[in-house]
């Protein structure tokens, strides 16, 4: 199932399992698995750079498989994942896996990815692209946030932040 970034409210959390976040804009991403999957998840957090899962595959899924007494929810988010992966990601999707989460987080994917295509074909896996920011979604983030607290600021102070900021998101909000 494709989603836009500004759907995903309509996500099923307890029926999908799979996601795969993907494209240029790293800032957006993170702060989208930050409000929709870590700030709502009650269970075990388990972070994997791709190359960490590949080679410790076999104790990772094993893991998945077991059951704590303690932890009944996983999410297990992969970063920098590429089609490396895609044996792996099959194989797991054809295990009968409760109560696990996994989140796969990416930058740009070809059309051609076979991992791009798998979540593409499949609607219980969803897939969400992510843009680079524009000029416009930046000021609509500022004027969210003046809004919030309550500022007062020029409108020239406010293009000097999105030109500083160079199109990135985690820097506008540094600045």
């Amino acid at each position: 199932m494709i989603l836009k970034s500004y759907e995903l409210n309509k996500i099923d959390f307890i029926k999908n399992n799979f996601f795969l976040l993907y494209g240029k804009n790293e800032g957006h991403q993170n702060e989208v698995i930050e409000q929709y999957f870590i700030s709502k998840f009650e269970g075990q957090i388990n972070r994997y750079d791709e190359n960490e899962f590949i080679s410790k595959n076999q104790l990772i899924v094993t893991e998945m498989m077991n059951k704590s007494l303690f932890e009944s929810n996983k999410l297990i988010i992969i970063s920098r994942v590429s089609d490396k992966i895609f044996r792996l990601i099959d194989d797991i999707l054809g295990k009968n896996l409760t109560g696990i989460k996994i989140l796969l987080k990416c930058g740009i994917l070809e059309k051609r990815s076979k991992i791009r295509n798998l979540f593409e074909k499949n609607n219980d896996l969803v897939i969400v692209p992510f843009y680079e920011d524009n000029e416009r979604s930046l000021l609509s983030i500022i004027n969210n946030f003046l809004k919030k607290n309550k500022i007062n600021l020029a409108r020239e102070s406010i293009n000097l932040l999105i030109n500083r900021s160079s199109g990135n998101r985690e820097n506008l909000k540094t600045e």
